[in-house]
């Protein structure tokens, strides 16, 4: 009785490693694909925690103008400021270490100049510098020199920068950031 046992058991183990093996036999194949099924949730769950952070830290910030006593309430989709004439505002300097696995790390001294549409943009970027210069300082940390280098890496900079501001002055839109000072030592 015993015995039957232990073959019932051999045989319905069987299948199963026949399965996996149709699957892939190669065990690197089944990390490589594990790795990637991983990195992949592991960006999911980045994109997503890092939508959230931002909409609660836009609302934080925009939540002032909410309990004002105003009665004009701002809309909750972004405002075409892009009719009128372009407004110009100067950030202050910046000067960031960027990130880097030598002794001495590389730094990106900036200064960012916003162009916006209308003076209700110009005063809601005027109102949040620091919080621009805050989250333009946290990202340009993240940033090696590779990434900022060359024509593309700028382009690309410009366009993180961008949207940087954006989410900080919403509902409204900056057009462009332009560079007064670029120096990457």
């Amino acid at each position: 009785m015993a015995q039957d046992d232990l073959d019932d058991a051999e045989d319905s183990a069987a299948p199963a490693p026949q399965a996996a093996d149709s699957e892939s036999g190669d065990p690197v194949a089944k990390a490589k694909r594990m790795t990637l099924i991983l990195s992949t949730a592991a960006l999911l769950f980045g994109l997503i925690g890092g939508g959230t952070g931002g909409y609660l830290a836009g609302s934080h910030l925009s939540g002032s103008a909410a309990a004002a006593p105003d009665s004009h309430a701002a809309p909750a989709h972004p405002v075409d400021d892009k009719k009128g004439p372009p407004v110009y505002i100067n950030l202050p300097k910046m000067q960031v270490n960027l990130a880097s696995d030598r002794c001495r790390g590389l730094y990106l001294r900036l200064e960012l100049t916003t162009e916006v549409g209308s003076e209700e943009a110009a005063a809601a970027t005027r109102a949040a510098q620091v919080a621009i210069v805050d989250k333009v300082t946290t990202f340009i940390r993240t940033q090696t020199k590779d990434n900022i280098e060359g024509r593309a890496g700028t382009d690309r900079f410009r366009a993180n920068v961008t949207a940087i501001v954006n989410e900080v002055i919403q509902p409204h839109q900056a057009r462009n950031v332009l560079f007064k000072d670029f120096l990457l030592q």
